[in-house]
């Protein structure tokens, strides 16, 4: 095993509460399906995104991450994932399309603040992502350059931390806030509800749900595999 998959291993023992999906699901860096059995289809055919961004502070602030900057309340992109509404997705789908970081030179200082890593490196992260995900999108991201540009776009354009500190939730040691809360802060700024994910009682990650279009619509409630009705938000701090 190669030292991404190690890395994806370890990663989803850290964020996966027992019965949730596995790394791409609310963890750090994979993919299972709705029904948590592993899909391994090469078929490129999807029919909306999943947009994952993750709260470091619930990792970071136990772990050493040192390619991870503090920005203060700030997320951090996960990955923008092909599915299906059936639950199942396309990944992996063309090995032609191999990762080329040249390709995305003039994006890399956004990328390496918004999009980093925990572990490895940017490239094998990067590299992950747009082999597993975007090249099961071409129809929508023709280009590795369009798919991560196209990304960190959605990333500025949906700001989950001016969303939920325009209602007053910001990390705490102390307070908890409930998930419906954060849900409803989302909803009144973007008009989208979306899924809240969290392990051991803190935030994980929020998904957006995204149509090929790249706009944003409800999530299906069923796809939340380790909801709360509670959660704390750690601030962020580096080891």
């Amino acid at each position: 095993m190669d030292s991404c998959l190690r890395a994806l291993a370890l990663v989803s023992l850290v964020y996966i509460a027992n019965g949730a999906r596995l790394l791409s699901s609310t963890s750090v860096f994979g993919h299972m399906s709705t029904a948590g059995v592993t899909v391994r289809d090469a078929a490129r055919d999807f029919d909306y995104f999943m947009f994952v961004r993750q709260w470091p502070g619930s990792f970071c602030s136990k772990h050493a991450c040192p390619l991870v900057s503090n920005h203060g309340f700030h997320f951090t992109i996960h990955g923008l994932w092909p599915n299906r509404k059936d639950g199942t997705w396309p990944q992996f789908c063309d090995t032609d399309y191999d990762f080329e970081e040249d390709k995305i030179d003039d994006l890399l200082d956004e990328l390496k603040s918004e999009w980093p890593t925990v572990y490895d490196s940017y490239e094998e992260f990067w590299d992950h992502e747009w082999s597993k995900h975007g090249t099961c999108a071409l129809d929508v991201f023709p280009s590795e350059h369009s798919y991560f540009k196209s990304i960190l776009r959605l990333h500025r354009q949906y700001d989950l931390a001016a969303a939920l500190g325009q209602a007053g939730i910001v990390p705490s040691t102390k307070v908890v806030y409930r998930t419906k809360d954060l849900s409803k802060a989302i909803y009144d700024m973007y008009g989208v509800r979306p899924l809240v994910h969290c392990s051991n009682g803190q935030l994980s990650e929020i998904w957006i749900c995204i149509d090929k279009k790249l706009q944003p619509f409800d999530c299906d409630a069923s796809h939340e595999h380790n909801p709360c009705q509670k959660v704390t938000i750690p601030p962020f701090s580096t080891n």
